[in-house]
């Protein structure tokens, strides 16, 4: 059986109830929607054509995506709020063949792609790449989720994430449509926090995923004791802040619901923390992002490839079923990403003894000092938890001797000389040098990608904007 075969009989056989905001329909009603489209473009769509369509997230979403796999083509949805140059750009570098516009499908060239999705990497640390995934790699990269977490079609998926993005697409609408769960998305617009926990308040929610932020920001807000039913909270995308985890169950009075996991948009379902099972720390105190999902092996590898042992820090390699096939608009950098059958994900990470995964963050955002490599994150924790800042943001700046200087970003607090001058001084006992420059700011300044978490590329060169204008002052 052909995998859109696959799928389009599960989401037959479900009795999935979806809800996007007052809007709420049945699998079978998505699926004869799909059935008149499928009937009606089918003169039109090609098999191997990729197909990109710009539909709010709703019913029209996902019958559109069905039909475009039950014709063997590959669907490119785009956020409808994208700038147009943007989408443009998208379009050309995807080398999209049909765009749905008002008027329905409009040509733009020939040329065939293999069948499938193709998501846009959330472009943390550089240009966001189109990905190109199978339905395989989509069908395998649920089904693993389901199995480690439990889920069964009693559960209640309530998100705020984007669907334009693999977490908010495969976990949080794919999953529960093929589980035959309930799933509500939430209006991310306006108060995107405020809103996401009435949603989980109001429909009871059993599942439900985010980011450090959005958990940071929940628990400044959250009042009441409305998360009785809930089963875990599914958090990745970033290397996994312990402080945050704490204060979000510190404030909805529950331990344990905080599920860390990894995946990215090449790779969808690569590790996470099974239910019930309790957050590791290394000897730093970061936390694990679980063992690897079923049918998926990691390695830990150094700049020259080899494969290192256990509790050794590294470049982080997957491979397994839900991996992607190419960047479409960049055959060379699928070549340097993808060799016999791994990824090189371009995180920085450990694999421990017992084969949990640890991630510190991109390999390019790695600090170099005094003859050692540190993680943003490991200079963040110093600072959060010592001193009981919210948030701190570590990032390193290339200098003149081929090692970096340092610039913290103190996020939402108030840098009073005092604050300054502890922060300076507990930096330089721990790690051995001193930041170049210390910076308060405020959450909402902070650059984030299109999925939310922060853009580490702009946030470097907003501090080198400000190493360059202190220089200037200094000078002047």
């Amino acid at each position: 059986m052909k995998t859109a075969d696959s799928i389009l009989k599960r989401v037959g056989q479900s009795r999935s109830a979806l809800r996007f905001g007052g809007v709420e329909i049945d699998a079978p009603s998505i699926l004869r929607d799909s059935e008149r489209r499928r009937a009606l473009w089918s003169e039109m769509v090609q098999p191997g054509d990729l197909c990109a369509f710009s539909e709010a997230p709703g019913p029209d979403f996902l019958a559109t995506l069905l039909a475009l796999w039950a014709l063997d083509a590959a669907a490119m949805p785009l956020d409808p709020g994208l700038h147009p140059r943007r989408k443009q750009d998208r379009l050309e570098r995807a080398g999209v063949n049909l765009q749905l516009t008002s008027e329905g499908w409009v040509r733009r060239r020939r040329k065939e792609h293999a069948g499938g999705l193709v998501l846009f990497t959330s472009g943390t640390s550089g240009y966001p790449r189109a990905v190109s995934l199978t339905l395989c790699a989509i069908e395998a990269s649920i089904d693993i989720f389901i199995e480690r977490f439990n889920l069964n079609s009693q559960d209640i998926f309530v998100s705020a994430i984007s669907p334009y993005h693999g977490l908010g697409l495969l976990k949080f609408l794919l999953t529960p449509l093929l589980l035959g769960a309930q799933s509500v998305l939430v209006d991310a617009q306006g108060n995107r926090i405020q809103n996401w926990l009435e949603g989980l308040r109001e429909h009871k929610a059993t599942v439900t995923g985010g980011t450090n932020h959005s958990l940071d920001a929940a628990s400044r807000i959250f009042r009441g004791d409305f998360l009785g039913d809930l089963r875990f909270v599914l958090v990745g995308g970033e290397p996994i802040r312990l402080s945050s985890v704490r204060a979000f169950e510190s404030a909805i009075g529950r331990s344990g619901v905080v599920r860390p996991c990894y995946g990215l948009t090449e790779c969808p379902s690569v590790s996470g923390l099974g239910f019930g099972q309790e957050i590791r720390t290394d000897s730093q105190g970061q936390a694990c992002s679980g063992k690897p999902f079923d049918g998926v092996e990691i390695q830990i590898r150094d700049d020259q490839g080899a494969v290192l042992p256990p509790g050794e820090r590294g470049m982080v390699w997957v491979t397994g079923r839900p991996c992607f096939t190419s960047y479409l608009d960049s055959p060379e950098e699928t070549e340097s990403r993808l060799r016999d059958g791994w990824l090189l994900t371009g995180d920085w990470g450990m694999l421990d003894s017992q084969n949990h995964l640890y991630i510190y963050g991109r390999r390019q955002a790695m600090i170099k000092r005094a003859g050692t490599t540190l993680a943003p994150r490991e200079i963040e924790q110093i600072v959060e938890e010592l001193l009981k800042v919210g948030r701190c943001l570590a990032v390193g700046i290339p200098s003149q001797h081929g090692t970096h200087d340092l610039v913290l970003f103190i996020v939402g607090e108030r840098l009073e000389k005092s604050l300054h001058l502890r922060i300076t001084a507990l930096v330089l006992e721990h790690i051995g040098f001193s930041p170049r420059r210390i910076q308060s700011i405020d959450s909402e300044a902070l650059p984030r990608t299109e999925s939310g978490k922060v853009d580490e590329a702009r946030l470097r060169e907003l501090a080198l904007e400000m190493i360059e204008q202190h220089e200037e002052i200094k000078h002047a």
